[in-house]
């Protein structure tokens, strides 16, 4: 399974210099929820979608995830557009198949949405699977 999470928003309700994601929400940062949730309900491969231009508050996801820069903000669609596009230069083919026959599932997660668990993600899959 690969997960894409989109974190590049602005925030601008915030109305903080910091990136809404890189707020804390008990006790560790909004986007931190998301990326635990992924790796811990199996995730073979992370891709952050992060704003253009980012460089600060980031470093602590590397090597945990492929950071995508969503260079033209357009919204939801241009964020997962921006990862497909790298999962393809990536691998050739996002349709990777599996043992058995079955395309590998991609789990598409809002970064700040802090209150996702693994019990949700683990539920999707076994009711795709099914």
């Amino acid at each position: 399974m690969k997960v894409i999470i989109l974190a590049a928003g602005k925030g601008t309700r915030f109305f903080s210099d910091s990136p809404k994601i890189l707020h804390k929400i008990l006790g560790k940062e909004i986007l931190s929820h998301a990326v635990d949730t992924a790796i811990n309900t199996g995730a073979q491969h992370i891709f952050l979608v992060l704003p253009k231009d980012y460089d600060r508050g980031f470093d602590m996801y590397k090597g945990l995830a492929t950071f995508v820069e969503q260079k033209d903000m357009q919204g939801t669609a241009g964020a997962v557009k921006a990862a497909l596009e790298v999962m393809i230069n990536m691998e050739n083919n996002v349709e990777e198949e599996h043992e058995d026959g079955d395309a590998e599932p991609i789990i598409i997660l809002n970064g700040d949405f802090a209150l996702i668990n693994d019990k949700i993600i683990l539920d999707l899959l076994s009711v795709h699977r099914s």
